[in-house]
């Protein structure tokens, strides 16, 4: 095995629809931070382009489509400990966009979506990298029209 780092991209985007912020809860049955809230987003598969990965994680599990107004406004690392990933380390990337057309709808990934003001999103049960990523986006979601 190679000494080499493993890395896991991911890749999320804060959707503005009407000055409001997606907000989808993690189901039940995943794993990892079961009912706490995040943005969607999902992983970088092999020999995709990131972008390409952003629009799929989207489709899959909204239904919605998305114009990004900033591709990258920020990124969380940490070294997933324990399970299949272990030691790997997993860059999230964050975006933020506009919803420009589809209808929403759910992947089995989540159990509930809201849209939110700020201050509604900020007093979820947030998933760590979620709120960290909204903190230090505030100035650029508020300027992407969000209440």
């Amino acid at each position: 095995m190679s000494d080499d780092p493993r890395v896991m991209l991911v890749s999320r985007e804060y959707i503005i629809n009407r000055g409001r912020i997606l907000a989808v809860q993690r189901a039940a049955t995943v794993r990892n931070n079961p009912f706490l809230y995040e943005v969607p987003g999902g992983k970088l598969e092999r020999d995709q382009e990131l972008i390409d990965t952003l629009g799929r994680e989207i489709d899959e599990e909204t239904g919605l489509v998305t114009r990004p107004i900033d591709t990258l406004v920020h990124y969380e690392s940490d070294a997933l400990i324990g399970g299949r990933y272990d030691g790997v380390l997993r860059v999230t990337l964050f975006g933020v966009s506009h919803m420009v057309g589809g209808t929403l709808r759910l992947s089995a990934e989540h159990d509930e979506f809201r849209w939110c003001s700020y201050a509604q999103f900020m007093r979820l049960d947030l998933t760590p990298t979620t709120r960290r990523a909204a903190a230090a986006l505030e100035h650029r979601l508020r300027k992407a029209g969000v209440r």
